[in-house]
């Protein structure tokens, strides 16, 4: 069997694995020179494998005015919102229900708990280089709701999370500044840190040396013809292309690629910025996260990385200088001496494929040999490696398999949902 892979992001480099290791050959296409190219550049470095807090929460209705104002810490409406950013919404909206959230939630911690088991698998296989390291992550509160909340859902749930007191808090190394001042602060121990960009470039080359693997970079894909309910073949700016199976999984570029073939994906992007500026002998160790504003600090190697917001801003990429500003500033509050913030190294900025539930489209489109592996937002970093496994099974098996990544599914009505 030949499978087309089409994105060289690390859901695509993940999933063109995962397959080569099911006996399967595959061609790698993307439009970019190198990979990594797109929304696995720069981001948090943040393996979050037990994060569970989904967008569709039922306090977003709340926030909406305020981001719209321009006046919520993480959330920004910044464009006039046209009739696929409000088909989008409404959908957010009705998934925005407790029941949904929780199912959500349920489906993101198994994600996220299998990727944790085949990044240990896969680095004791390959032992690739890209600053990983099991580095713990830092829950930091600053009112006293958010931290009420944060410990009764953590008692609920029996999260492996930790709390500190003020003083252990204080004792962490490199904690400092207004970080040092937080109401109140959990562990979570078994969170990692990566440079995604590196983890992908380290697997493409692991990729080049399998006998089954081809690629074909600056490719893009131009047109899918389709006959009979099947993928008959691609047309790139290289020629054509054919396979047995196709697999799109092009972050918000699947969008476009889908629409070619009549498939609309309820997706939208949520745009996000990153700094990265060099990390001092203050830098603290462990990842942390900034509840509040909703940004995070990850140190990779030598370089400190400043991730964060969530801004709604169509489909341009342009860079918004007040939103690095507020980083900026940001970041001398909470650790003014954890990095050079006076030399940025790169600034940048990525649209995430953000689906109303939260939660990836993996599976079958309805035509017969075309799928999808894409809209994992947030988390397509912590969440690559299952779900690759996961679009790597359902390819490759002969039985059709139910499961909440359901590219079909409905989100706006209740219906039951199989596990995994």
């Amino acid at each position: 069997m030949k499978v087309v892979v089409i994105g060289a992001g690390v859901i695509g480099l993940s999933s063109a694995w995962m397959l080569l290791q099911q006996g399967v050959e595959v061609e790698l296409l993307d439009q970019a020179a190198e990979p990594a190219a797109g929304c696995s550049h720069a981001n948090g470095g943040q393996l979050s494998y037990h994060y569970d807090i989904p967008i569709n929460q039922p306090t977003l209705l709340r926030q909406i005015p305020m981001a719209i104002l321009g006046r919520d810490p993480a959330l920004a409406i910044t464009h006039e919102i046209g009739a696929d950013f409000l088909t989008w919404g409404l959908k957010l909206l009705a998934c925005s229900r407790s029941a949904r959230s929780k199912k959500s939630a349920f489906f993101m911690k198994q994600l996220g708990s299998r990727s944790r088991e085949l990044m240990a698998s896969l680095q004791h296989e390959l032992g690739l280089s890209f600053e990983h390291r099991a580095s713990g992550k830092l829950y930091l509160y600053f009112d006293q709701n958010s931290w009420y909340q944060a410990c009764e859902n953590s008692a609920n749930q029996q999260l492996s999370t930790q709390q500190l007191s003020t003083q252990e808090l204080q004792e962490i190394p490199g904690i400092h500044g207004w970080a040092a001042n937080a109401i109140g602060a959990l562990i979570q121990p078994a969170d990692e840190c990566g440079d995604a960009a590196l983890f992908c470039r380290q697997l493409y080359g692991r990729l080049q040396q399998h006998q089954g693997f081809k690629a074909r970079m600056e490719s893009p894909v131009t047109d899918i013809q389709v006959e009979s309910g099947r993928v008959l073949q691609l047309s790139t700016s290289t020629g054509p292309v054919q396979a047995d199976q196709y697999l799109i999984a092009g972050g918000c570029g699947s969008v476009q690629l889908a629409r070619k073939v009549g498939i609309r994906l309820p997706i939208y992007p949520m745009k996000g910025y990153s700094l990265t500026v060099p990390a001092t002998d203050k830098c603290p160790d462990i990842s942390i996260t900034d509840t509040q504003r909703k940004m995070v600090y990850c140190r990779l190697g030598n370089r400190l990385r400043i991730a964060g917001f969530a801004e709604f801003s169509g489909w341009e990429y342009r860079i918004r200088p007040t939103a690095i500003n507020k980083m900026l500033a940001a970041a001398r509050q909470l650790l003014p001496e954890a990095g050079n913030y006076n030399q940025i190294l790169e600034q940048w900025c990525g649209m995430r494929p953000v689906t109303p539930d939260s939660l990836p489209l993996i599976g079958q489109s309805k035509f017969a040999n075309l799928w999808m592996n894409t809209g994992h937002g947030m988390l397509g970093w912590t969440h690559a490696l299952s779900s690759a496994e996961l679009i790597t099974q359902l390819i490759t098996s002969k039985d059709a398999q139910d499961t909440p990544f359901d590219i079909q599914r409905k989100m706006y009505i209740k219906r039951p949902v199989n596990t995994i």
